[in-house]
């Protein structure tokens, strides 16, 4: 997990484990020319490994980083993304888990939106934008009238995540406040963030959130949820993104 290098590179740009992450990638590049957990590609990296590439690319100059970044990027959308399905993670015999999990289409989402915001205007982004208005568009079709996504976004019995929902919401926040996506999306992000209030403790945690995925497929579908700061990370995110 290095997403939390996106983070310290933007506050402090010299801290030593930047060095530390570039080393790491740079050995662990595979010759599909990505990176990945042995014989697994999941959805998390595209926001846990492209985006702070990313991020480094830009703060370091380095076009090499830039462009692994969008591989991540581009071989998550060819092993990942099938029509009209997302897998979290797709394996070296070509067999997939957690097709459609509301998680998988969150961590997709924002890495692509994050990676093409650091990276656009002077590397070509233009297959990650159309990617990104495709994705947003299949998420958009499973949003339930409420304005949420359920656990497993085809599956109204897996009943509602407030984390994907979250998530999701937050990557089309992102994408219309840079001009990836158009205005008249907004409308979808705003009933999400109205729904989401609603789940909120008398202290202010956010309720409604599907447990830890380390259970396996058969709890997320069964309908347990949890308080999680995890989820509200991304309903902050989702906040600051839809009110600026």
């Amino acid at each position: 997990m290095t997403f939390n290098i996106a983070v310290i590179a933007k506050v402090f740009p010299n801290h030593p484990s930047l060095d530390l992450a570039i080393e790491y990638w740079c050995s662990h590049i595979n010759n599909e020319g990505s990176l990945q957990d042995g014989d697994m590609l999941s959805a998390e990296g595209s926001y846990t490994v492209a985006y702070p590439l990313a991020v480094l690319a830009k703060l370091r100059n380095r076009d090499d980083l830039a462009k692994l970044a969008i591989r991540q990027l581009m071989i998550a959308k060819e092993k990942l993304a099938d029509g009209d399905k997302l897998h979290l993670r797709t394996f070296s015999d070509n067999t997939h888990s957690f097709t459609n999990w509301g998680r998988a289409y969150s961590w997709y989402m924002l890495g692509l939106v994050h990676t093409i915001i650091e990276l656009d205007g002077r590397y070509d982004v233009n297959e990650l934008k159309k990617e990104f208005v495709r994705i947003s568009d299949l998420a958009l079709s499973f949003q339930q009238k409420d304005g949420l996504w359920c656990c497993f976004v085809d599956d109204v019995s897996t009943l509602i995540d407030n984390s994907c929902s979250a998530g999701i919401a937050a990557a089309i926040a992102l994408g219309i406040k840079n001009n990836i996506l158009p205005n008249k999306y907004l409308i979808f992000v705003k009933s999400t963030l109205e729904a989401l209030q609603t789940y909120f403790t008398p202290d202010g945690l956010l309720t409604g959130v599907a447990q830890s995925n380390k259970g396996g497929e058969e709890l997320q579908r069964s309908g347990y949820r949890v308080i999680s700061q995890m989820a509200m990370g991304l309903m902050a995110l989702l906040v600051r993104n839809s009110n600026e």
